[in-house]
């Protein structure tokens, strides 16, 4: 499967969702590395062989997404080479310097409330 070549790094500190979201990209052929929190996800993407697509979660501890966003924004390396999905259970509305940092970097935000969305992973970063 062509897909399984491109690989998928799960950072998310609640350990039921990142095991769900685990279970089902491995069941479809995708590799996944994990993270549990922004200081992990980053020493990752750094250590990267390969562009990875980065399910990446707002709020956790050490460093949160937001954080670890800030930092790849200061990173062209990390802000090229890797594509970032912001996913969230949280209803509030992201603070507008954020919002305009997602913009910039291109990162969509699937959201707890949000449509069934599918994302092919075959077209690469």
């Amino acid at each position: 499967m062509a897909a399984a070549a491109l690989a998928v790094l799960v950072v998310d500190d609640d350990d039921a969702i990142r095991d769900a979201i685990h279970f089902a990209l491995r069941h479809t052929g995708y590799p996944v590395q994990e993270a549990t929190n922004g200081v992990q996800a980053l020493s990752l993407l750094r250590a990267a062989e390969a562009p990875l697509v980065v399910l990446l979660d707002v709020r956790m501890p050490k460093m949160s997404g937001v954080e670890v966003l800030e930092t790849v924004a200061q990173d062209p390396r990390l802000a090229r080479r890797h594509a970032y999905v912001l996913v969230t259970a949280d209803d509030r509305t992201l603070p507008l310097a954020f919002a305009t940092l997602l913009r910039e970097l291109g990162v969509p935000v699937v959201g707890q409330n949000a449509p069934a969305v599918h994302v092919s992973l075959a077209n690469g970063v």
